[in-house]
């Protein structure tokens, strides 16, 4: 009768002897997975932190490139005011220097016309008017 009774007893051992390495390999193995879960958590860290810092970066370099985009617009709108000015300029310039040649013709026509004593005698009624304009160009 107590020839049973061993046999469990010993297979009962061997099981639980089984079960407790089981447990043993089990423990280390979440133990080691514990380990690499906190690595991982790091380094998932470390790639958030430098994903903020680019993004950071991208939002910085937009506004600064919106801040160009508008100085862009101000110097072009800037050119094209200047460069109606200069047309204007030039145009002026080209009515003077026409005016210009007219009034040195008629200024040569007067002085080679001959002109009687009684004529340089007389009060005279006319009056002549020289209009003197004076433009400056000036670099900025």
């Amino acid at each position: 009768s107590m020839g049973p009774v061993m046999t469990y007893s010993v297979q009962e051992t061997q099981k639980n002897n089984r079960c407790e390495e089981i447990i043993a390999s089990l423990e280390s193995q979440v133990k080691i997975l514990k380990q690499e879960n906190q690595e991982l958590s790091l380094k998932l860290e470390k790639q958030e932190s430098l994903y903020l810092s680019r993004q950071m970066l991208v939002e910085q370099f937009e506004r600064q490139v919106a801040t160009l985009q508008l100085e862009v617009e101000k110097v072009s709108s800037s050119k094209k005011s200047l460069e109606t000015q200069i047309s204007r300029l030039e145009q002026s310039n080209f009515q003077m220097e026409s005016m210009n040649k007219k009034l040195r013709e008629d200024i040569q026509m007067v002085s080679t016309r001959a002109v009687s004593y009684t004529h340089l005698t007389l009060p005279t009624i006319y009056s002549v008017q020289i209009s003197v304009v004076a433009v400056s160009f000036k670099k900025k």
